[in-house]
């Protein structure tokens, strides 16, 4: 068995400790008056998404683990943009990205 494979997670799975430190990541944001939650897809797999926390909840970033990459992978929901890599890689960009949203105000996300 290859370092690759020993190391790889079966198919999308995000850990326990990956979970936690989304968790943790996501108590920043609602600190910053987000919402988040955990949600399961068609396929059955796990994606942390996080929303605007205004009345109608609006989506502005989802991130997942795609099966052929071995990836974490962020959906910034304004512009459509993605990035995908280690997670601490993927918190960093999040963190820019709600920086960014935040200095633009309150008002809709797009």
């Amino acid at each position: 068995m290859s370092y690759d494979e020993y190391h790889r997670l079966p198919g999308n799975i995000i850990g326990k400790y990956d979970r936690d430190r989304l968790e943790g990541f996501g108590c920043h944001a609602i600190r910053s008056g987000r919402a988040t939650r955990w949600r399961e897809v068609e396929d059955g797999d796990s994606v942390f998404e996080i929303f605007r926390g205004v009345k109608d909840e609006e989506l502005i970033a989802r991130i997942s683990r795609d099966r052929e990459r071995d990836l974490f992978c962020v959906y910034e929901h304004v512009g459509g943009r993605t990035a995908a890599g280690a997670l601490e890689y993927i918190l960093a960009v999040l963190d820019a990205y709600l920086a960014r949203l935040h200095r633009r105000g309150p008002g809709p996300a797009a």
